[in-house]
């Protein structure tokens, strides 16, 4: 069976790395895509928006992201990523 393929706005992204229920719509989404259980369509673009809305220093203090997190995130993005 092939895995669905769908684009990742980043909202999703991020509220699913901040959200504190882990079965919240947002989280199970961005853990599909993390795992490859979805595949996505990427573009430099999209990914420019990623980069800039995981390394917001208000965001980083608030939810205490270390750099590997807020590093792993990309890097697993594009991996799965078509």
């Amino acid at each position: 069976m092939l895995s669905p393929v769908c684009v990742v706005d980043t909202n999703i992204a991020v509220s699913g790395l901040i959200s504190a229920d882990r079965s919240s719509p947002p989280a199970r989404i961005l853990n599909a895509v993390l795992d490859g259980i979805v595949l996505y369509l990427m573009s430099r673009g999209l990914l420019d928006e990623y980069f800039s809305m995981l390394r917001c220093p208000a965001r980083v203090r608030r939810h205490r992201c270390t750099d590997d997190e807020m590093n792993r995130v990309p890097a697993c993005l594009v991996a799965n990523s078509m």
